[in-house]
């Protein structure tokens, strides 16, 4: 049975649904459905005068590489943004000729690289260096559906890219070879997934009423663990914590699911918002794990949870 679920520390109001959060330094920095993204500061919680916009369509995803802050607007705008004392210096990185629900990733991997989807079941890898593109994953499998979910990870140091399908199938590619070495296949559509390198498991969800968990065994193959059902139909994200503890769910429901990454087990449902969760992440660098969670209810909430022994 899952514990009573804890009260959020704080909500801040934002003008727009939330799409995507970053904690950066004492700073959450959350994108809007209006392309905006806005600065709050974590001393005082409130908004700073500083504020980006990344487009004119929502903003899907916020991540940073190598102190630069990249964007991905709704419409295929992927830009770079670079701090400049009290403000933001901006640059074009790339036009995306998708316009789906996946959200581009980063890795530190050739000083710097940028894994965005595209249309047709495509991935294309662009350096942060050169902006020029320096890879690309295609399959010729036109029942593939969309890129719904993108996850870069390492098994034995080595790159791969875990892509996530609109027909329920996740791939896991080998960035050497580009080719697709091990698969997975559910029923429905998938629409998020997540990897720990620790402990080499990852869970992904989709718009049906369960979460699944899987494993990368020693031939490096990806291996289902784990299903667990949970009450509502469909998950927007889902975000490891960095201690490889807990693992969190944002669901179409408004809630958000906290499971344990060793026994699977459901931890607490929280029900801080009143629809669906857009993004979820979490903080490092600090003594404890925080996590913000942001959604269609224009809500973002702050959690310190679970940080002592569960």
């Amino acid at each position: 049975m899952a514990l009573k679920p804890p009260d959020a520390e704080y909500v801040l109001r934002e003008e727009r649904t939330v799409h995507s959060l970053l904690f950066m330094g004492d700073k959450l920095l959350a994108g809007t459905e209006d392309g905006v993204v806005s600065e709050w500061n974590l001393k005082t919680f409130r908004k700073e005068e500083t504020v980006l916009s990344a487009g004119t369509s929502a903003c899907m995803a916020l991540k940073l590489l190598n102190n630069t802050l990249i964007t991905q607007e709704r419409k295929g705008n992927v830009n770079l943004w670079m701090p400049r004392e009290s403000c933001w210096s901006v640059s074009k990185f790339v036009h995306l000729d998708y316009y789906g629900f996946s959200k581009i990733d980063v890795a530190e991997d050739g000083g710097g690289i940028v894994i965005c989807p595209k249309k047709n079941s495509g991935v294309e890898m662009y350096s942060l260096k050169s902006h020029s593109k320096i890879m690309s994953f295609e399959k010729d499998d036109n029942t593939l559906g969309e890129v719904m979910a993108l996850k870069v990870i390492h098994v034995r140091q080595e790159p791969y890219l875990l892509v996530a399908y609109e027909s329920g199938v996740l791939h896991m590619w080998d960035f050497r070879i580009q080719r697709v070495v091990s698969y997975l296949k559910d029923e429905n559509c998938l629409t998020a997934v997540d990897f720990s390198e620790v402990t080499m498991s990852g869970l992904y969800g989709s718009v049906s009423n369960y979460v699944v968990f899987f494993n990368i065994d020693n031939n490096c193959c990806l291996v289902r663990t784990q299903t667990k059902e949970i009450v509502n139909p469909g998950i927007n994200s889902i975000k490891i914590r960095p201690d490889n503890r807990i693992v969190a769910l944002g669901c179409w429901d408004g809630r958000i699911r906290l499971f344990s990454c060793k026994s699977y087990k459901l931890l607490a449902v929280l029900t801080e918002h009143s629809a669906e969760i857009n993004d979820i992440c979490f903080s490092t660098g600090l003594p404890v794990h925080f996590m913000a969670a942001g959604g269609k209810d224009r809500k973002i909430s702050l959690w310190n949870i679970y940080n002592t022994s569960l």
